[in-house]
């Protein structure tokens, strides 16, 4: 919880998602350009209605922002 409490209010202001890679392309998480853009659209328009640490930053997220990271990440 203590780590949820840091990252949402960094993930809310950079804006250019640059904070994503963080966690997605080290060693423990998915790496995200290893994943098709279609899949990461749907993946975070599924977990806004989840209740893990994903879920709290996916429901911060608008569909502008969600575009945005498709863009950057994804093949």
């Amino acid at each position: 919880m203590k780590k949820l409490i840091f990252v949402l209010p960094v993930f809310i202001l950079a804006k250019n998602f640059s904070f994503c890679s963080s966690c997605h392309n080290g060693r423990k998480e998915v790496n995200l350009n290893s994943l098709k853009k279609s899949f990461i659209e749907k993946r975070l328009n599924e977990l806004k209605h989840k209740k893990n640490t994903m879920a709290y930053i996916a429901k911060t997220l608008s569909k502008k922002d969600i575009k945005a990271i498709i863009q950057t990440y994804g093949k």
